[in-house]
């Protein structure tokens, strides 16, 4: 038999009659192994290609002769295959240079082999293995460099195994699991590059693993999670860049947990929340670029502190479609009628935040918070992106009022987030530098 040079892709394919033996200097190309023997046969320790693992004509056993591959220039895909229980095998796996798809393992019961993959350049998608019931396996993942797809995976009950991820530089996608009760054991990124999808996990009660997310780099989709009944998860998030949807989660009571919201770029949804009674944690959100959408939550009550200051300021670029709700929250009027301008103030027992002087502001800006006891505190300076830019306090400070002054010259006109954290929480006030 004659090997392809490695420009080209290796395929092992159906049994031939000897042993197929693939050698080093053969490992520069693309790889599908679909049959038992080949896969007995494998040899590369680095891969230049992608590595294709399917059922043939008859199902795959075992990935234990793939012990001692290292790294993969490719892609991984492991797909479709009907008696693999494990990726033993796989236990020297450090890198994977494109996407990593775990698709249609029906028995493949444990992750526990990729123990030493630590980045991923492209996207980590496992879909549709019917008996994965954790992601163990996957604690060294740090990186992933597009987007992390969790979807279908009947028996998954715990994300215990995602604690170490730092980074996901696309969108983070959770959706479709019956059993899936919490995001214990996930340790989420400071931020992502596109969207994040938390859609159809009927177990599901809260997003407790969220936190530390501050940054959704497009939509914010919570949806059709029929036990939901808390957010408190999503506290640190400071920015949507794109859409904020929340709709049909059957038993979420209030948006508690997004206090620290300040910017939606573009729309909010809210619709279809039956048990949905108060919106309050909006609050913080001065303006919606686009669309403000406020439709069929039957028990929705609580709008004018949530959603008066965004109407009373013209916040509302595009549409304004508020009805279908119960009394109270039927209308643009019957909010403003409950609303007053009080609503805004932050609270806190021993800290506020104080207007930024000037505002706007285009040269130095005196930034100040009081305590009514001494109180450690971190005051953070942020984007409208979420990105902290600077801090501009740290530590214990007295009792008083306490001024720090930031120069706003060299900076890009638009609005800007003073951030004070403390042990109750943390609180933000706006400002604007123009050019």
């Amino acid at each position: 038999m004659t090997l392809r040079p490695a420009f080209f892709a290796l395929t092992l394919l159906a049994a031939s009659a000897g042993a197929l033996t693939a050698h080093a200097q053969d490992c520069g190309g693309d790889v599908t192994l679909a049959s038992q023997a080949h896969v007995d046969a494998f040899a590369c320790t680095d891969l230049g290609g992608t590595l294709t693992i399917e059922d043939g004509a008859t199902p795959l056993t075992s990935l234990a002769a793939l012990r001692g591959l290292e790294r993969i220039g490719g892609a991984l895909l492991i797909r479709n295959t009907e008696a693999l229980t494990s990726l033993e095998g796989l236990d020297t796996l450090t890198r994977v240079a494109r996407f990593v798809t775990l698709s249609g393992n029906r028995a493949l019961t444990t992750l526990e082999s990729l123990a030493a993959l630590t980045t991923i350049g492209g996207s980590l998608t496992v879909q549709d293995n019917d008996a994965l019931e954790s992601l163990r396996g996957l604690d060294a993942l740090a990186t992933v460099g597009v987007s992390l797809a969790l979807r279908d995976n009947d028996a998954l009950t715990s994300l215990d195994g995602l604690g170490a991820i730092d980074a996901v530089g696309g969108g983070l996608f959770v959706e479709n699991h019956d059993r899936l009760a919490s995001f214990d054991g996930f340790a989420a990124p400071n931020a992502t590059g596109s969207s994040v999808f938390i859609a159809g996990n009927g177990a599901l009660t809260n997003l407790d693993g969220l936190q530390g997310l501050t940054t959704v780099g497009r939509t914010l989709v919570v949806s059709d999670n029929d036990a939901l009944t808390s957010l408190a998860g999503l506290r640190d998030l400071v920015t949507v860049a794109f859409t904020l949807t929340i709709a049909s989660n059957d038993a979420l009571p209030n948006l508690d947990g997004l206090e620290q919201l300040v910017s939606v770029v573009q729309n909010i949804d809210l619709r279809a929340n039956p048990m949905l009674a108060q919106v309050d944690a909006l609050r913080g959100v001065v303006s919606v670029g686009n669309n403000l959408l406020v439709t069929a939550n039957p028990v929705l009550e609580g709008c004018a502190r949530g959603l008066g200051r965004i109407l009373t300021n013209g916040g509302v670029q595009g549409t304004t479609d508020i009805r279908a709700n119960a009394t109270g929250c039927n209308s643009v009027d019957e909010i403003l009628a409950r609303y007053t301008s009080t609503e805004d103030a932050p609270v806190s027992p021993k800290a506020s935040l104080l207007e930024a002087y000037p505002n706007p502001a285009h040269g130095p800006v005196a930034l100040a918070f009081t305590l009514s006891e001494p109180t450690a505190v971190t005051l953070d300076l942020v984007d409208a992106l979420g990105r902290r830019l600077t801090t501009l306090a740290t530590g214990r400070y007295s009792a008083g009022t306490h001024e720090v002054t930031w120069s706003a010259l060299g900076v890009s006109a638009g609005i800007y987030v003073m951030r004070l954290t403390t042990a109750d929480g943390a609180f933000t006030r706006r400002f604007t530098v123009l050019r």
